[in-house]
């Protein structure tokens, strides 16, 4: 048995944080664990064509290819590698689209013994423009402009955000102080995550 864990949030709004951390309290604890990113997975892609992988041609690419070629080809992709991923604890680090969910419904029956679910993480715009510009982790991101920020939240892959939230089992409020999340992300790995590894270790 094993947990698949889909992680749903704006940019900025602390994903990295949550699987990071998630990830070394995994390990520490003896559990493997397997990441599975969209945006790595298109960033690949992007660097092997000699594209810069930054978050606007990111954004065109899934476009291009969900109109032209494959509509959830992303979702297909990443779905069949998290079923076959053997790791303890599995994390998709971001549902964007509409098709992230039917993955994550096919995933639940197709998977009757895994325990799959999704956590919501919000913040504030302001915070997490603030948020974007300082780590500067993806190209473009360290001169973005608060307009480029705004058209960027309008792109076809975040537009369908805020409704994929809606169908997340727990949410969790990042408005606070670092330590102050961290703390919350303590909390979901001890009172869900350990305990549910654990459980399935015992069976």
């Amino acid at each position: 048995m094993k947990i698949i864990l889909g992680i749903v949030g704006q940019n900025g709004a602390g994903k990295g944080t949550l699987v990071n951390t998630l990830q070394q309290k995994a390990i520490e604890e003896g559990f493997s664990v397997g990441v599975h990113s969209s945006y790595r997975t298109i960033a690949d892609l992007l660097e092997m064509c000699t594209i810069t992988p930054s978050r606007e041609n990111a954004q065109k690419f899934v476009e291009i290819m969900e109109n032209n070629l494959k509509k959830g080809f992303l979702s297909d992709a990443l779905g069949k590698r998290m079923s076959e991923d053997k790791s303890d604890l599995v994390i998709f680090d971001c549902l964007r689209m509409p098709t992230d969910i039917t993955m994550f419904l096919r995933l639940r029956e197709s998977n009757p013994n895994t325990r799959i679910f999704i956590a919501n993480i919000t913040r504030d715009r302001e915070k997490r423009f603030a948020g974007l510009k300082a780590r500067g982790q993806k190209p473009g991101e360290k001169d973005m402009t608060w307009e480029q920020f705004l058209m960027a939240e309008r792109a076809h892959t975040e537009i369908h955000i805020p409704e994929i939230a809606k169908r997340a089992d727990l949410t969790i409020e990042n408005n606070g102080s670092l330590q102050e999340y961290e703390k919350k992300i303590d909390a979901l790995f001890s009172d869900t995550i350990a305990t549910s590894l654990e459980q399935q270790t015992a069976i």
